[in-house]
């Protein structure tokens, strides 16, 4: 018991130092690299400015999925790992999963329309390209773990209705 107790205390661990990097990354390091690169080129210095939002934006799923995640960290603590609070954390972590993917497509779309024929866009869309499938992993590991839990729940009502 004591080792479960310590392997979730471990993984609540991890996920919070995500969310803190992710989150100085995101307030610090990428105003500096936006305003440098602005000051480095101020005819498109728009398009510094819409990827920081851009990235803003990004971000907000992702600290929503992590706080969902520790909620979830939570419910296994609790021994209430089959519960109602468990499978809306799950399907909400696969929804933001899903979201991180439709953005990083949009991400991906926007500049080559834009950019076409005049930029090598090779980097950025490789970078792009493995994050989604990074993110496609994670949904539809929250899926089938939404999908299993919530056929638990469902079993353990059907059991407690036949007592």
């Amino acid at each position: 018991m004591k080792g479960q107790l310590g392997a979730i205390i471990f993984l609540k661990g991890v996920v919070v130092l995500m969310g803190m990097a992710v989150f100085v990354v995101a307030l610090f390091l990428l105003p500096v690299m936006a305003n440098k690169d602005a000051a480095a080129h101020p005819d498109t210095i728009y398009v510094f400015y819409l990827f920081l939002l851009y990235a803003y934006v990004l971000c907000t799923p992702f600290f929503i999925a992590l706080y969902q995640a520790y909620l979830l960290l939570t419910n296994i603590s609790c021994h209430n790992t089959f519960s109602a609070s468990s499978i809306k954390a799950l399907s909400r972590i696969k929804h933001c999963a899903m979201t991180i993917i439709v953005l990083l497509v949009v991400g991906i779309a926007l500049p080559l329309i834009i950019f076409y024929g005049k930029e090598d866009m090779t980097g950025p869309m490789m970078l792009a390209l493995i994050s989604i499938f990074g993110t496609s992993v994670i949904a539809a590991f929250a899926a089938v773990l939404h999908w299993l839990v919530q056929q638990t729940v469902d079993n353990q009502s059907e059991n407690k209705l036949t007592i």
